[in-house]
C-alpha cells in the first residue's frame, strides 16, 4: 500500500501556503494577546536562551532550575530555540511573528499532505487543511492564550501523522526517522499536549494494523517510542526531580462545561455581527466562554456530518468514533477528574475532535462533489464545490478578523504601561550597579517582559521557591506581610536577604 503523495503536488502545496499566510496575517499585522496567560512566558524563555547562547553560555540542565535557569516551567524548549533563532534575525518581536508564520504554513501544508495520502482529492484535501488552521482550537490558542509551544505541536502534528502511517505502510525509514524527530520535538515543547498527538497517531494508524501489518505497526511505535524518549529523557528526569523539589503555589480542576457550549461559537459571530450593524451585541457572550466551544465551524462540522451519511469508508467511521470519544470525555469523564500534570486541563483533549472534523470535511466535500455530479454535471459540481469552499473561508475568517477587532488589544507589548513603569524601575536598578533584582508578588505574566526590555535580571522563581523548612516558612512570612496592612515589616527588606527587590507594579 502506498500513502506517499507526487512529489510534484505544487498546485495543492502553494494554495496550502496560501492558506496559512492568509490565516497568519492578522497576527503579522499586530500582535494579539491575552494579559495573564503565557504569551509573555515564552517571550522571556525565548529571549534569554538566544542571550545565553550569544553569550557562548548554554543554560544549565539540572534539578535545580529544571529546563535551564530561570525558566518558570519544564515545556517550551524545543519552541523557544526556534523562536530564539528568529528573535536572533529579526528581533523579539519580529520574531514572534515570524514563528507564528511559519507554524500555521506547517499546519497546513501538513494537514493537505496528510489529507492527500488518505485518497482525498486535491480540492477536498485543501478544504480540510483551511478547516483545521481556520478552526477555532487553533485561533484561541493562538490568540487569546498564545500557547506558543502548542502552536508549534498542532502544527506537527498533522506531519507526525503522517510520517507514522507512511513508516508502517512502505517500511520507510526515512519517515520513521522523520516522525521520531517530530515527537521529540513535541515533547520538549509540552510534554502534555505530545501526548494527545500520539493518541492521534495511533488512532489513524489502526486501520493499517487491521489489514496485516499488526507487527510492523507495533515495530515502528515501539521504535518511535523508545527513540523520542532517548531524546527527551534529560528533560523528563529533570521535570520528575524539579516536582519533588518545587513547592506548586495551586491545585487545578477541571471544571465542568456543559456539552450546549458548543454553540457559543456562532452565538458570538451573531453577537459580533450584531454590535457591528446595531451598536449592541445580543446576545451577550463574552470571549471566555468561547474556551471550550472550538471547533472547526459549522461548515466544516456539516460537511463532517455529510461524510458519516454517505461515505462508507472504515477511516471516516474510525474518525467519527475518536470524534465522539474526544467529545464524551472532555464532556462527561473529565469534570470529575483533578487536572494531571502531564495529561494538563481539560481543553486539551479538544485537539482529538477538532483534528478529527477537519480531516471529515474533506471527505464530506468528496461525498458532496459525487453526488452534486450526479445530480447536476461536473462543471456545476466544482462550481457548487468552490462555493462551500468560499463558505468555510468566510465563516473562519470571518470570525478571526472580528475576535481580532473586539476581542484583543491593539496595544503591542514593548507599548504596555507596564513596560514604561519598569523602565522607570530600571534607572535606579542600574545605578546599585546590577546588585539587586527585581521581584513582584504582582501575578501578571507580562513580568516577562522585564528582563527583556531593560537588560537587567529578574529573581529565579525556582530558586525563590525551593523546598526547605525553613526557607518555605520564611517565604510565608513574607506573603502573610504582602497581604497584611499592618504588618510592621515591609516586604521589600524581608526580600532583602533574598537580594532580590520587591516592587508592586500596577
Amino acid at each position: 500500500m502506498r500513502l506517499m503523495v507526487g512529489r510534484r503536488d505544487w498546485r495543492g502545496w502553494g494554495a496550502s501556503v496560501l492558506v496559512g499566510v492568509t490565516v497568519a496575517l492578522p497576527w503579522m499585522w499586530g500582535m494579539s494577546y491575552s494579559r495573564g496567560y503565557d504569551f509573555f512566558l515564552w517571550v522571556y524563555n525565548a529571549w534569554y536562551l538566544g542571550e545565553s547562547i550569544g553569550w557562548g553560555d548554554l543554560p544549565n540542565w539540572s534539578p535545580y532550575a529544571a529546563c535551564g535557569q530561570p525558566f518558570y516551567k519544564v515545556a517550551g524548549l524545543s519552541d523557544s530555540a526556534m523562536l530564539a533563532s528568529l528573535m536572533q534575525a529579526a528581533g523579539v518581536f519580529g520574531g514572534l511573528r515570524i514563528f507564528v508564520l511559519l507554524a500555521y504554513i506547517v499546519a497546513s501544508v501538513g494537514l493537505y499532505q496528510l489529507a492527500r495520502s488518505l485518497d482525498l482529492n486535491r480540492g477536498a484535501a485543501w478544504l480540510a487543511a483551511a478547516a483545521y488552521v481556520m478552526s477555532w482550537f487553533l485561533t484561541f490558542t493562538v490568540y487569546f492564550q498564545a500557547y506558543l509551544s502548542n502552536l508549534l505541536v498542532y502544527a506537527l502534528l498533522p506531519w507526525f501523522v503522517y510520517w507514522v502511517r507512511t513508516s508502517i505502510a512502505e517500511r520507510a525509514a526515512g519517515s520513521l526517522w522523520a516522525a521520531t524527530a517530530a515527537l521529540a520535538t513535541c515533547a520538549l515543547a509540552n510534554p502534555q499536549v505530545a501526548i494527545k498527538i500520539v493518541l492521534i497517531g495511533v488512532w489513524l494508524t489502526l486501520p493499517l494494523m487491521l489489514r496485516g501489518s499488526k507487527w510492523i505497526w507495533w515495530g515502528v511505535w515501539s521504535g518511535i517510542g523508545l527513540v523520542a524518549l532517548t531524546f527527551v529523557v534529560f528533560d523528563v528526569v529533570s521535570a520528575l526531580r524539579l516536582r519533588s523539589e518545587v513547592l506548586t503555589i495551586n491545585a487545578r480542576a477541571n471544571s465542568y462545561v456543559g456539552p450546549f457550549t458548543l454553540v457559543a461559537v456562532p452565538a458570538f459571530a451573531f453577537g459580533l455581527l450584531n454590535e457591528l450593524l446595531g451598536g449592541e451585541r445580543r446576545p451577550g457572550m463574552e470571549l471566555w466562554e468561547l474556551l471550550y466551544a472550538e471547533h472547526p465551524g459549522l461548515v466544516a462540522v456539516v460537511l463532517a456530518v455529510m461524510a458519516l451519511v454517505w461515505e462508507r469508508k472504515i477511516m471516516v467511521t474510525l474518525l467519527w468514533g475518536g470524534v465522539a470519544v474526544g467529545y464524551a470525555l472532555f464532556f462527561f469523564v473529565l469534570p470529575y477528574l483533578p487536572a494531571s500534570p502531564w495529561l494538563g486541563i481539560s481543553h486539551n483533549i479538544m485537539i482529538v475532535p477538532v483534528f478529527g472534523l477537519a480531516l471529515l470535511s474533506g471527505f464530506g466535500a468528496t461525498a458532496l462533489r459525487y453526488r452534486l455530479i450526479l445530480l447536476w454535471d461536473e462543471r456545476r459540481a466544482q462550481w457548487a464545490s468552490a462555493a462551500v469552499a468560499v463558505l468555510l473561508a468566510i465563516e473562519g475568517y470571518g470570525l478571526l478578523m472580528g475576535l481580532k477587532q473586539w476581542g484583543t488589544s491593539g496595544i503591542e507589548p514593548r507599548d504596555l504601561p507596564e513596560v514604561a513603569v519598569w523602565k522607570e524601575l530600571a534607572e535606579p536598578m542600574r545605578a546599585d550597579g546590577g546588585n539587586t533584582r527585581f521581584f513582584t508578588f504582582n501575578p501578571d505574566w507580562t513580568i516577562g517582559l522585564f528582563p527583556v526590555v531593560t537588560g537587567l535580571p529578574t529573581a529565579n522563581v525556582i530558586e525563590l521557591r525551593q523546598r526547605s523548612a525553613d526557607y518555605q516558612a520564611y517565604l510565608d512570612l513574607i506573603v502573610r506581610c504582602s497581604k497584611t496592612p499592618d504588618c510592621r515589616i515591609q516586604p521589600s527588606r524581608l526580600l532583602a536577604p533574598l537580594n532580590v527587590s520587591y516592587v508592586d507594579v500596577p
